[in-house]
């Protein structure tokens, strides 16, 4: 997709959703958020097709971060920042205003609001340079402090690196909650080999420790697949901090909606039958702390969108085993019966892996 084409894209969707098709509008100027991030103006249409005034308010943060003054960003993000606070769900405040047209879309603009934008971006542009100028100066001072031998830096990465980084040197054992105050788990899994215990190290367990867990959707081009993800998002987050971003960078699970060939390939590794889905977590040595990422998959051709959403989430944010009861989402195969919820035996398990210490502990 060439410029030419992305602003011609953009006109289109402008024109839907001022005649109120903002469905039609969602599944145009999806691929392009994704496709080209840094475009202030589809994130701004796409502020304008979202049901959720959480989405809304992310989209429209995210305009601001490309552009901090992008024309009727800050007020649009102030509206929807002050109805999420009471709690208010209409949107009538965040309406499309027929009269303004992203300044992409213009013909032409009067000499002065260029000259006023320009003079705002270049100052913009040099205090982003000094951050980074800055940033580069401390993660200068970390290297040569972490090579320095003795440090505190150093002492703590050839700890965290110890065994060539294959099996982290994470401290002595510590100690693990009482099992018992979690009520029914599948803690030992299915008798495949694939236990909670089998991605432990010393009592610490292989999961996210700092939230709420950022997850990034690729594929959800439709209502449908956003509906299915949102539901499942919704269900961790009742018992564990969650969220979705729009912004691969800051992603801590990656969740690709993907055909059934691109699964299978993917999924090759854990399983030579047919699958729907897969999932894993992955941990990797760090300066100061661990760096945990997760990425899953799920295939188009689910018959049940929303759990294997789920049931692939859990995965990636650390629940190894699999369920060797039919009713609990995280049964070890799919079948004709749809589950969208967690079973109080999913939430048990998950809640005592979130209660045990973590590789950052």
């Amino acid at each position: 997709m060439n410029i030419d084409n992305v602003d011609l894209r953009l006109q289109q969707a402008y024109h839907l959703i001022q005649q109120g098709l903002r469905d039609e509008a969602y599944l145009i100027l999806a691929p392009i958020c994704r496709q080209y991030p840094n475009n202030p103006d589809a994130w701004w249409l796409l502020a304008h097709t979202l049901d959720h005034l959480e989405y809304v308010q992310k989209a429209l943060q995210r305009v601001l971060m490309i552009d901090p003054f992008y024309p009727q960003a800050a007020e649009r993000l102030a509206q929807v920042n002050q109805k999420l606070t009471s709690q208010r769900i209409a949107l009538s405040s965040v309406e499309v205003n027929p009269y303004y047209i992203p300044p992409s879309l213009r013909e032409e603009q009067a000499p002065t609001e260029v000259l006023k934008h320009n003079q705002q971006a270049w100052l913009w542009s040099l205090a982003v340079l000094a951050i980074l100028v800055f940033s580069v100066a401390i993660c200068s001072v970390l290297v040569i402090e972490s090579q320095r031998e003795n440090s505190p830096i150093s002492e703590a990465v050839s700890q965290v690196m110890a065994n060539q980084g294959i099996i982290p040197f994470l401290g002595p054992p510590v100690a693990t909650p009482d099992p018992i105050q979690f009520g029914d788990t599948y803690w030992q899994g299915i008798g495949d080999g694939v236990t909670m215990d089998s991605q432990a190290i010393d009592g610490r367990y292989l999961r996210f420790f700092e939230f709420p867990i950022k997850v990034y959707v690729e594929g959800a081009y439709n209502q449908q697949w956003q509906a299915a993800v949102d539901s499942a998002i919704a269900e961790i987050n009742q018992h564990v901090s969650i969220e979705e971003t729009f912004d691969r960078s800051e992603a801590d699970v990656v969740l690709q909606i993907t055909s059934q060939s691109h699964v299978q390939t993917k999924c090759a590794s854990y399983s030579l039958t047919m699958v729907v889905g897969c999932a894993s977590i992955s941990y990797q040595p760090g300066i100061l702390k661990p760096i945990i990422q997760g990425e899953a998959y799920v295939s188009t051709s689910t018959n049940n969108p929303t759990g294997t959403i789920l049931h692939e989430l859990l995965h990636a944010i650390g629940v190894a085993a699999h369920s060797p009861y039919p009713d609990d989402i995280m049964y070890f195969e799919e079948t004709n019966h749809i589950i969208t919820r967690m079973s109080q035996r999913d939430i048990n398990t998950l809640n005592r892996l979130y209660a045990s210490p973590s590789f950052n502990d």
